[in-house]
């Protein structure tokens, strides 16, 4: 059986005319994301931002699973009580209200949910936490996380943490992995536990210990894993973990 993986898409509002749909209100989800998950054995949807109402009893009813993806803008600042302090695009406000809702709705319904990037820093934030906003400014000594490469190129190693999630899945305790974020994890909230950083101190992947897959990855392992082992056991263990939710659960 494939389990139903939800996906939180990124959102044009239709207000810029060089976005994505123009002038037209637009979804869109990398194709790279749903390769991962369909290569895992799972079959991922899209969730519209417009049915939320409808989407919550569809958390513990139909759907497995949820993942929310990285995004090219930011979560605004006033959803973790902050004054802005640059000048990088905000996230639209549907995506916003979204993503946090679900994060919330899936902790509640303990459903399987894997965050990537921007994904993994909103749930930080739903869930009581805060972010850095931007590394360059606040944590000089930190190294550049959004290098001029390849995304498909490891940037650093991360260490991963003793008896975590993680270090379950991946089997190891270091690894390398790529990088592009300019934002990170500030405090973290008190729901979550850190299962990684990178050497400079950046929290690299955070995880529920009182959730049997709650799990947040501040890399990009849908560049990777065709490549990489840890980030295929990743996405393997994500989708085990849905499976095991819709036998259970249903």
């Amino acid at each position: 059986m494939r389990p139903i993986i939800g996906i939180s898409p990124d959102f044009h509002p239709g207000t810029k005319k060089d976005a994505i749909g123009g002038n037209s209100p637009t979804y869109h989800i990398p194709e790279r994301y749903v390769k991962a998950l369909e290569d895992a054995g799972a079959f991922p949807i899209m969730l519209p931002y417009t049915h939320f109402n409808t989407l919550k009893p569809l958390l513990t009813k139909q759907l497995h699973g949820v993942m929310m993806i990285g995004s090219g803008s930011d979560l605004d600042p006033e959803y973790y009580g902050e004054p802005p302090i640059c000048s990088y695009p905000i996230m639209s406000k549907e995506r916003a209200t979204f993503d946090i809702g679900l994060t919330r709705a899936a902790w509640k319904a303990n459903l399987p949910l894997l965050g990537i990037c921007g994904g993994m820093q909103t749930m930080n934030v739903a869930l009581g936490g805060t972010l850095i906003q931007d590394i360059e400014e606040q944590l000089p000594h930190a190294r550049n996380h959004k290098p001029d490469t390849l995304p498909s190129r490891a940037a650093h190693s991360i260490s991963v943490m003793k008896k975590s999630l993680l270090e379950k899945i991946v089997g190891r305790r270091s690894f390398r992995v790529n990088s592009c974020h300019h934002q990170a994890l500030g405090t973290i909230s008190k729901k979550l536990s850190i299962s990684a950083i990178s050497p400079d101190g950046i929290v690299e992947a955070i995880e529920a210990p009182t959730r049997k897959f709650f799990l947040g990855v501040q890399w990009h392992p849908e560049h990777r894993y065709q490549r990489s082992e840890p980030d295929y056991y990743l996405f393997k263990a994500f989708v085990t973990a849905t499976r095991h939710h819709a036998t259970f659960a249903h």
